[in-house]
This record gives C-alpha cells, structure tokens and sequence, in this order.
C-alpha cells in the first residue's frame, strides 16, 4: 500500500474513534441522553403525582365546604362515622351479636344510646335510651 492509502486509513480510523468517543459521551455520559431519558421519565411520575394530589385537594375542598355549608351532610356523616341517632328514632339491628357486647361497643360519650331488645327478641336502639 501506498503512503497515501496509509495516512487516509490511519485518519479515518482516527476520526471514527473519536466520533465513537463523542457519541459515547453524548449517550452514556453524566449528562448524556441515558440520563436525560431517566430524568424525563421521573419528570412525568412526578407529574402524574401532582395532578393526582391536586384531585384530592380539590375534593377535600369540596367536602369543607359541604360540612360548612350543609346541615344534611353534616348530619348524614355524624349518622355514618359515628352512629347518632334522632330524638325518638328507633334503629333495628339484626343478627346474631351478644347483646352485652353490642351495648358496650355502642356506647359513647357522643350521646348515643344502648342497643336493648324488644318484645320480639330485636335489638333496638334510641337516642334516649328508652325502648319504644
């Protein structure tokens, strides 16, 4: 071969190994296209949290205003969470529970009344604490 043939080799050789090297970096290096990959991937997991996290908040601010502003709501979660009754409303309970049992895990300070029995062997319940 000839010189000539030798230096072209020798530089296209070279060009290709630092072309090489600079797409190395450019791919795998500290700032390279692997870890912008990475980092746009976190990106949209931490957008999807955000847009989660902003649903809850608007339904926590929806709910606030219902409790501020709706007496039937407020009523209907005080009936749910914790079990209030109406002046004089009876509440039948059937099933096979104890009743001792029953009585002591309906009882609070929130003014509930004793799950009692009736006539008929069902379990009932008033605000008072009085059967009807």
């Amino acid at each position: 071969m000839s010189e000539r043939k030798k230096s072209i080799i020798r530089i296209s050789i070279a060009a290709v190994c630092i072309v090489g090297l600079v797409v190395a970096w450019l791919g795998f290096g500290q700032r390279g296209l692997v870890r912008l990959y990475e980092t746009e991937m976190e990106r949209q997991t931490y957008i999807e949290r955000i847009r989660q996290l902003t649903q809850e908040n608007q339904a926590l601010m929806e709910e606030i205003h219902r409790l501020r502003t709706d007496e039937k709501y407020v009523e209907s979660i005080a009936r749910k969470q914790f079990n209030m009754v109406r002046e004089n409303e009876k509440i039948y309970r059937f099933g096979k529970e104890d009743i001792d049992s029953d009585v002591k895990s309906s009882q609070s300070p929130l003014g509930q009344a004793p799950a009692l029995k009736d006539k008929a062997g069902q379990k009932e319940q008033t605000r008072n604490g009085k059967p009807r």
